[in-house]
C-alpha cells in the first residue's frame, strides 16, 4: 500500500509540474492579446464621424467614405482624423495593457498556487523516503544484532526440548576446527526420551541426537559459519539424517548450539563426520575452512550393522559395492546402498538419465555425494525416474539400468564410472 501511496505521489508531482510549466509559458498567449485588443477597439464610438476635407473644405462622413467624395483626397493625413485615430489607439492599448496586467496577475497567482503544492508534494515525499532510508538502516541494525545465533538450551527449540543426556560422551577434546582464533568443539550428545520402530536400514529402534557445539570466535570479525554432516557410524546418509547449518557469528562470542541427526539407530553414536566448514566474514581473503574432512569418535560401545540380507548386490570392484532393491512400500523407488572399500574418501554423481526397460527417462540420483573411506552410502528411495508424464513407472520386474562416476579428489587414480549397469538383478559373483 505504501508503494502504491509513493507511486501515486510521483504521478501527482508530475502533473503539477505540467501545470506548472503551461501556466508560466501561456499566461497570455498571441491570440488572447489580439482577442483583447479587438474587444477594446469594439469599445470605442465617435459621437461625431464628420471631418471636413483639408482640400476642398467639403464634409466627409468617415463612416462611409475612405477618401473625400467631392475631391477625392485621402484624409488620412487629415488634422482631425489623426488626433482622433491617436486618441482610439492610446484608448485601445491602454486598455489593453490593463487585460494583460489582470491576466498576468491571475496567473502568478495560479502558479504560485501551483508551486505551493509541488512544494508540499516534494517534501512529503522527500519526508517518506527519508523516513524508509531510516527505517531500513534501523532494520539492518536490529537484524544485524538478532541475525547473530546466540547461545541456546535444548528447550528453546521444539525439535530438542525434553532431550536427555545420552550415555556416551565425547572421547578426546572434540575439536573438528581451530583456525586463526575460530574454534568448534563438539561438545557433548543428547537423546529423545522416546524411539520409534526402525528405518529402512534395520529392525532396531531409532530416535532422534542433538549433537552439542561449542563455537569460540576469537578473530576480528563476524562471521558466516557453514558446518555439514551427512555420514555417521559408519554410514553416509543420503535421505537426509545428516544437518547442514549456516549461521552467523559475532565476534568475541562463545556461542553453545545444537543440530539434530534424525533417525539414529540405537540412538548411539559411535561416530561422526564432519564432511566441510567453512567461515565467510565478506572478505574473501580472510575466508577460513576445513582443510580435511574431521571425524569425533564417542565412548559408546554398541555397534550398528545395517541389514542388507534383503538387497541384490549388482555391481562390484576392487573399489566399491553397489547394492539395489525395490522399495518395499512403492516400487517407483529403488533404494541404493554403495560401499566404498577404499582407504579415500569417494564423490558420487549419478548420471541424468535411466533406462527401463530400454526406455530413457531423465534419472533422479545423487550429486557429489561424498562418502567416506570404509563407509557404506545408504539413501531410501533414491533411484527413480522423473518427468515420465501421466505414465506411473511401476519398476517390478522390469530391467532398470542407471550410472554412476566415482571421483577421488585425493588421488585421481581412483576415478571410474560404472557406464549403465542393470540393478534390477544380482551379479554373479566367484564365491557364489
Amino acid at each position: 500500500m505504501l508503494g502504491l501511496f509513493i507511486f501515486g505521489l510521483f504521478i501527482y508531482l508530475i502533473v503539477l509540474l505540467f501545470r506548472y510549466k503551461s501556466v508560466k509559458a501561456n499566461a497570455f498567449s498571441r491570440k488572447e492579446m489580439e482577442a483583447a485588443a479587438h474587444r477594446q477597439a469594439n469599445k470605442l464610438s465617435y459621437k461625431d464621424p464628420m471631418i471636413t476635407c483639408d482640400y476642398c473644405g467639403a464634409k466627409i462622413d468617415t463612416r462611409k467614405h475612405k477618401v473625400c467624395p467631392q475631391c477625392g483626397a485621402a484624409f488620412d493625413q487629415d488634422l482631425e482624423w489623426t488626433e482622433r485615430h491617436d486618441a482610439g489607439d492610446a484608448f485601445i492599448d491602454a486598455g489593453t495593457r490593463k487585460i494583460i496586467e489582470e491576466r498576468e496577475k491571475k496567473s502568478q497567482e495560479e502558479s504560485q498556487k501551483i508551486l505551493g503544492k509541488i512544494k508540499r508534494t516534494i517534501l512529503l515525499l522527500v519526508a517518506i523516503i527519508v523516513g524508509l532510508i531510516v527505517l531500513g538502516v534501523v532494520a539492518l541494525q536490529i537484524d544485524k544484532q538478532t541475525s547473530y545465533r546466540r547461545s541456546e538450551t535444548l528447550d528453546d527449540s521444539y525439535r530438542t526440548k525434553g532431550f536427555i543426556p545420552a550415555d556416551y560422551k565425547v572421547d578426546g577434546d572434540g575439536v573438528i576446527f581451530d583456525q586463526n582464533g575460530m574454534r568448534i568443539r563438539v561438545t557433548g550428545f543428547y537423546v529423545e526420551p522416546d524411539t520409534r520402530e526402525g528405518s529402512f536400514l534395520t529392525d532396531e529402534a531409532v530416535g532422534d541426537v542433538a549433537v552439542e557445539f561449542l563455537l569460540e570466535n576469537h578473530t576480528d570479525s563476524d562471521y558466516k559459519v557453514a558446518i555439514t554432516s551427512e555420514s555417521f557410524n559408519g554410514i553416509t546418509f543420503g535421505t537426509g539424517s545428516g544437518f547442514f547449518t549456516y549461521d552467523s557469528f559475532k565476534k568475541g562470542d562463545d556461542v553453545v548450539f545444537y543440530e539434530t541427526l534424525n533417525d539414529v539407530p540405537l540412538e548411539t553414536i559411535t561416530e561422526i563426520y564432519f564432511e566441510d566448514i567453512h567461515m565467510y566474514n565478506g572478505d574473501s581473503s580472510d575466508s577460513m575452512k576445513l582443510e580435511a574432512p574431521a571425524m569425533v569418535r564417542t565412548t559408546a560401545k554398541k555397534v550398528f550393522e545395517p541389514d542388507l540380507k534383503d538387497v541384490n548386490l549388482v555391481f562390484t570392484n576392487d573399489y566399491v559395492d553397489i547394492y539395489a532393491k525395490v522399495d518395499a512400500d512403492y516400487d517407483k523407488y529403488y533404494n541404493l546402498f554403495i560401499r566404498n572399500k577404499t582407504d579415500r574418501p569417494y564423490l558420487l554423481t549419478g548420471e541424468d538419465n535411466m533406462y527401463v526397460d530400454g526406455k530413457m527417462y531423465e534419472a533422479s540420483s545423487m550429486y557429489q555425494q561424498l562418502v567416506p573411506a570404509g563407509y557404506l552410502y545408504a539413501s531410501e528411495s533414491t533411484i527413480y525416474p522423473r518427468n515420465t508424464g501421466e505414465e506411473e513407472v511401476h519398476l517390478t520386474g522390469r530391467e532398470v539400468e542407471i550410472g554412476i562416476a566415482f571421483r577421488c579428489e585425493e588421488d585421481p587414480r581412483y576415478d571410474f564410472s560404472t557406464g549403465y549397469i542393470d540393478i534390477s538383478k544380482p551379479i554373479e559373483t566367484e564365491e557364489e
